[in-house]
């Protein structure tokens, strides 16, 4: 961000979807080297200053070599959302009913990917009305293609109007881009 120069008129329409009422996520792309990350960055940090109460998560994809793992990645979202927002269930007695005389336990992060993927999309309809979560995915096709990460169904279609879920991905022309096309095909709104 030292070097941040201009992109106002993007920088302007993140602005206009974090605060509307869309209920989709929005997809950034660009080729390579063309600023991606330092408008998702910037967008971070002037979000974070003029909306200190929002939930605010970035997760930048090749940061660190955990960083590209689906599984570690959606473990730490929810695992932050839980925190945030204080997000509870009430636990299951032997039949799986639940124990009314139970008290409210932090809602279960599971470790498994599949679980997880559910799991990512049940907190964040979990996040209450009133509030905003913002999540800032840069880089989803530098996610390592275990677990299917590319093929993008962890990344819910639809999200309640107080989420937001900004991803970005890297355009190639000539190469095979399936994070990029597999959003393209889910019809997702394209900066």
């Amino acid at each position: 961000l030292q070097v941040y120069v201009g992109r106002e008129n993007i920088h302007h329409r993140l602005l206009e979807y974090l605060g509307g009422d869309s209920t989709k996520p929005l997809l950034l792309s660009g080729g390579s080297g063309t600023g991606k990350s330092s408008i998702l960055a910037k967008l971070h940090q002037g979000w974070r200053e003029d909306h200190p109460d929002d939930f605010l998560l970035p997760h930048f994809v090749g940061a660190s070599p955990s960083s590209t793992d689906i599984r570690l990645t959606l473990r730490r979202i929810c695992l932050a959302l839980r925190e945030g927002f204080n997000l509870t269930e009430t636990p299951k007695g032997e039949a799986g009913q639940a124990d009314g005389a139970s008290k409210p336990v932090p809602r279960e992060v599971p470790e498994e990917l599949e679980r997880l993927k559910s799991a990512f999309q049940e907190f964040l309809k979990a996040v209450p009305e009133g509030k905003r979560a913002v999540l800032i995915i840069d880089a989803v096709n530098q996610f390592s293609e275990l677990g299917a990460s590319h093929e993008m169904a962890w990344l819910p279609d639809s999200l309640p109007p107080w989420v937001k879920v900004v991803v970005s991905c890297i355009e190639e022309p000539g190469k095979e881009q399936v994070a990029l096309s597999a959003l393209r095909k889910r019809s997702t709104p394209e900066l």
